[in-house]
């Protein structure tokens, strides 16, 4: 059966807002982001990333040489995510928001 986001779920909404944070403000995301910030396993991380892209398929390309993510110009805000509301700043204030140096 295997894992399924219900992005009727707060959580799983937070996660969705998170993902789509990372896209408009740091241009990557990784499994590695959500387990760290949400505590989430890698499969769960892995059908948040996948149910995000469902949403919103343009949003994003895969590079396996990174393992990472990256946004393409064909951002676009998701309905789940947007319909949540602003960016917690608690976000912001963490490493998981901040651009890579």
């Amino acid at each position: 059966m295997g894992n399924k986001t219900n992005d009727r779920n707060w959580a799983a909404t937070e996660r969705l807002r998170f993902i789509e944070a990372c896209e408009w403000w740091k241009g990557i995301v990784n499994q590695q982001d959500l387990v760290g910030l949400f505590g989430v396993s890698m499969a769960q991380a892995s059908s948040d990333l996948q149910r995000y892209l469902e949403m919103n398929p343009a949003a994003f390309v895969y590079d396996s040489r990174q393992k990472r993510y990256e946004a393409t110009t064909g951002v676009r805000e998701s309905s789940a995510a947007s319909a949540a509301g602003p960016v917690p700043l608690r976000w912001m204030r963490m490493r998981w928001l901040r651009p890579e140096t």
